[in-house]
């Protein structure tokens, strides 16, 4: 009898962890439904333009809001307009740490605001050159460029 109590005593353990074990699983699979890097590109009316993977395109857009969120703690804060219109928002994600960074692009004022960057709270708004406001008002060209 008492041999009987232990086995269903370790059957038991054994599958309520293996259920554990199972259901950690499934929530990580739902959490990380792509699986890895990426960013997806929307227009002003909030549609879905394109989704990039590749490392390059990561590795452009990282760098680029490294390079400013870097740039922009040295600086004084800055503000947009209240009339700047967004024209695209670069959505970042990271799957290590399910991390998402958005980034604003406007059309009539040469600024961007990045959201969600990790140590930095709130919003950062930093002054893009006029080759940057070229390049993140025309994400086909640069959708182009970091596709070759």
């Amino acid at each position: 009898m008492k041999f009987s109590k232990k086995i269903v005593c370790w059957s038991s353990l054994f599958f309520v962890l293996l259920l554990g074990i199972g259901l950690a699983g499934c929530g990580k699979q739902q959490t990380n439904a792509h699986g890895h890097d990426y960013v997806k590109i929307y227009n002003r009316h909030d549609k879905l333009i394109k989704t990039l993977s590749n490392a390059k395109s990561i590795a452009y857009f990282s760098d680029f809001v490294g390079d400013k969120g870097g740039d922009s703690v040295d600086s004084k804060p800055v503000k947009t307009s209240d009339h700047a219109k967004v024209i695209y928002r670069y959505l970042m994600h990271q799957n290590k740490g399910n991390v998402n960074v958005t980034m604003k692009a406007f059309s009539n004022v040469k600024y961007m605001t990045v959201s969600n960057i990790a140590g930095i709270v709130g919003p950062v708004t930093f002054r893009v050159s006029n080759k940057e406001f070229h390049t993140f008002n025309h994400p086909k060209k640069l959708i182009r460029k970091l596709s070759k």
